[in-house]
């Protein structure tokens, strides 16, 4: 699953976690990092469909032995934000290694990811994982995307990450003058919000 922060995503992830097989949800950023490294011609596609497998397979095993379960309360990834929790704590008294993988081969479970603006690179996926991927874009009125940015994502930092390393060294929220409907300043403490007030998404 793919998309900008504040699209959506951790709306998202969850539900799809519900549905049979499926695995929780989770943020892992190495995907796409090797999407990009493989994108831009820094590493060959032999080397990245082997490393991107390696890591999704382990991960996977891990997941199967709930080995890297999150446990923060308020994290979107959480344990507590997922459905299936008593899966994840029965997980912790099976055995590992060759009954783990044999588990794998018998459930067959989905395993889910969230990424990053991983789309402009996703061929790599499907060269690593062939029709097996299924991939989800999260889109979002951009408006309400900002206003999550502002508001909520980098609270008192006056630059939006990712647009500002563009080139432009001012603060994005500075295109928006005005007066936000509910009256509070945005959290960057540059202009005031204009448009139509929105719900926070993860």
């Amino acid at each position: 699953m793919d998309g900008v922060s504040g699209s959506g995503k951790s709306i998202l992830g969850p539900i799809l976690a519900s549905f049979d097989r499926v695995e929780r949800y989770r943020l892992d950023c190495v995907y796409e990092h090797i999407a990009v490294l493989h994108k831009f011609g820094k590493i060959d596609s032999d080397a990245a469909t082997v490393l991107i497998r390696l890591h999704l397979d382990e991960a996977l095993y891990h997941s199967m032995i709930s080995r890297e379960v999150n446990f923060r309360p308020f994290d979107h990834t959480g344990f507590l934000n997922n459905p299936f929790r008593l899966r994840s704590i029965v997980r912790l008294f099976t055995k590992d290694g060759d009954a783990a993988v044999e588990r794998i081969h018998r459930v067959k479970p989905i395993f889910q990811v969230n990424c990053h603006q991983m789309f402009p690179a996703i061929r790599l996926a499907f060269l690593a994982f062939g029709p097996r991927v299924r991939a989800v874009e999260m889109v979002r009125h951009p408006l309400f995307v900002v206003q999550h940015w502002v508001q909520f994502a980098w609270s008192g930092t006056g630059r939006i990450p990712g647009i500002s390393r563009c080139g432009s060294r001012a603060p994005l929220a500075k295109l928006f003058r005005g007066s936000r409907t509910d009256g509070r300043r945005s959290s960057c403490g540059c202009h005031r919000w204009t448009g139509p007030s929105a719900p926070s998404t993860g």
